[in-house]
């Protein structure tokens, strides 16, 4: 078994990474095709979601 040690920057810099994609997922591919107002409604609280996550992993990041 592996075991991988990463730093909590390491940890921090990837969390960035994921919520930068999930964002442009959201809004380059998900938002664009959808009609329905409740799934509109769910992207965009995901959206919502996404972007505090972004601001929590990049305001430790500047810790």
């Amino acid at each position: 078994m592996l075991a991988f040690l990463l730093s909590l920057t390491d940890a921090l810099e990837v969390g960035v990474d994921i919520e930068l994609l999930d964002i442009k997922d959201i809004k380059d591919v998900m938002l664009p095709d959808v009609l329905q107002a409740d799934v509109v409604r769910v992207l965009q609280n995901l959206l919502a979601g996404s972007y505090n996550h972004l601001d929590a992993f990049t305001g430790a990041l500047e810790y």
